[in-house]
């Protein structure tokens, strides 16, 4: 019995060997020739924002360079001025970016469709790629502990606080929702979810950026006390403490015992159940008791598959397991809840999603932007609306993490 074990442990750590291996020949096909990731080849093959950012900070451990490169990068595109047409801000990190040398050819038959996209503009219509950049410029500096770089980038850093700051003043960090033709509709990572948040009025908050905006001013808050900038990390997290608060008492379904996935500026909430509260457990911002009811949550039967959370329960209205982010299931998404099922001590969890992901490598050969999931746990691609993108930066570096 102890020698089948033996052979199981040895076949097991094969196995893993060869998926990070094929895994890695993913991630240089993804790598700018200034070193950051591509969000996807070749379909996204530009920097983005939220893609860039948290597959940098998947690699950490693997390359902090890809993390450093990526943030130089969108230091340098950082937002300067208020422009409506791009959605830049003052301090704001931007969605995507396909730079000058971005041949024509290219840009025209993958981008094309989308008006409001401009070779060489950077288009800034993301609510989170903003807090993310301080997280992954945190994370960056606890993995390498490079003072000279955070010291040069500070600038950027403290600009980034600062449009985050901007937005508390009014409460919460929310976005408009734009009209199709001039922007996305939904600027959170869910930006394919339009038709279900159109009975938005006014602005938009979604769950998770507050939690990664809580994150960005906790960590930004520790950098600057070890600069000696003690008064501004002080007031960094009285922001900090007071968005918990304020986000406990907005956010929370007592009935549900689950994170309202956005709240609109007229107090309305949209009560689907998404994965998206599944993201502020890394963050910190949940009130500690609460922390168990969203860990379970995640696993019930109409969110968990033998493939994955899903992006949105099965009991939805809304709910389509061949829709792009109404149902299937994406590696990225699995991971960033994984983190925080690690960090917060739901160990036994953390593995039921590790042994999902690799399941589903498995099952399809490799790790697309996305898969579907029937109800009766069948997992599929071809018969998604949308086809997803591979390699897909997120997802590859996910399941690389993972198996690390």
């Amino acid at each position: 019995m102890v020698f089948f074990c033996f052979l199981e442990r040895i076949k097991g750590v094969t196995a893993t060997k060869k998926i990070k291996e094929d895994l890695l020949k993913d991630i240089e096909a993804l790598k700018s020739p200034r070193g950051y990731l591509y969000a996807g080849v070749p379909k996204f093959k530009g920097l983005f924002g939220r893609d860039s950012l948290i597959a940098s900070w998947q690699l950490l451990n693997h390359d902090s360079s890809i993390a450093r490169n990526t943030l130089v990068a969108l230091s340098e595109v950082q937002g300067r001025e208020y422009i409506e047409e791009t959605g830049e801000e003052p301090g704001k990190i931007p969605h995507e970016y396909y730079s000058d040398d971005t041949t024509d050819e290219w840009f025209k038959s993958e981008k094309g469709e989308a008006g409001w996209l401009k070779k060489g503009v950077p288009i800034y219509f993301s609510i989170d790629s903003t807090p993310l950049y301080v997280i992954v410029m945190a994370k960056y500096y606890w993995q390498t502990k490079d003072r000279k770089f955070l010291l040069a980038n500070w600038g950027s850093l403290e600009a980034a606080i600062g449009w985050i700051g901007e937005y508390l003043d009014n409460g919460v960090i929310a976005h408009k929702v734009m009209d199709p033709a001039k922007g996305l509709e939904s600027q959170s990572w869910k930006d394919g979810i339009g038709e279900s948040i159109r009975r938005t009025v006014g602005d938009l908050a979604i769950v998770e950026v507050q939690g990664y905006s809580y994150a960005a001013l906790i960590e930004a808050s520790k950098l600057a006390k070890i600069l000696g900038k003690n008064k501004y990390s002080e007031r960094l997290r009285k922001q900090a403490r007071k968005l918990k608060r304020d986000f406990n008492d907005t956010f929370w379904d007592e009935k549900e015992k689950f994170f309202f996935f956005g709240v609109d500026s007229s107090g309305n909430q949209n009560h689907s159940v998404t994965s998206n509260p599944g993201h502020l457990l890394f963050t910190g911002i949940i009130d500690k008791r609460k922390t168990k009811f969203v860990a379970k949550r995640l696993f019930a039967p109409d969110m968990w598959t033998k493939y994955g959370i899903r992006t949105h329960s099965s009991l939805d209205p809304d709910f389509n397991p061949r829709a792009y982010q109404l149902g299937s299931v994406w590696p990225h998404d699995n991971w960033i809840i994984a983190e925080g099922l690690k960090l917060t001590g739901f160990d036994f969890e953390y593995e039921r999603i590790v042994e999902a992901m690799i399941l589903a490598f498995r099952e399809i050969n490799c790790v697309p932007e996305l898969y579907g999931v029937s109800l009766d746990d069948k997992i599929f691609v071809d018969e998604l609306e949308q086809r997803p993108c591979v390699p897909q930066a997120w997802s590859t570096a996910a399941l690389f993490n993972l198996v690390s």
